[in-house]
């Protein structure tokens, strides 16, 4: 089988990535994110968020998108209930208690926690508005 031709571009990478990975280890800059948390006090309540980690992140909106463009609100809270709120654990009934203005702002603080690394990044809130 034929080896495929390699671009500068990714010559350039591959040379990047090789350089980066015969850094010794106090050097490399660690994962962006990733077990960073965060406090957030909506009606009373403490809740500690925790960044899952960019695969995470990239696999939740992933998971999340419609065909037509738009984002399940529903699968999203869920990933984030699972995977970013991590105390106290919260589910749907916790919500019916504390009224849907707690979970919208909970979910919005969740939104802004995971993508403020990047600013050119738009919450996914905002893209299922589109």
């Amino acid at each position: 089988m034929a080896q495929k031709k390699k671009t500068n571009t990714r010559k350039q990478s591959e040379k990047a990535a090789f350089i980066h990975m015969n850094k010794p280890l106090k050097e490399r800059k660690p994962m962006a994110k990733l077990g960073e948390s965060k406090e957030v006090t909506v009606k009373g309540v403490k809740y500690t968020l925790v960044h899952p980690g960019v695969r995470k992140v990239v696999q939740l909106q992933s998971s999340v998108a419609a065909g037509d463009g738009s984002i399940n609100l529903d699968a999203l809270y869920d990933g984030y209930m699972k995977h970013v709120i991590h105390s106290p654990k919260v589910d749907w009934s916790h919500w019916d208690e504390q009224g849907l203005k707690a979970l919208q702002e909970v979910m919005n603080e969740c939104d802004t926690f995971l993508t403020t690394e990047d600013e050119e990044q738009e919450p996914l809130q905002e893209q299922s508005k589109k």
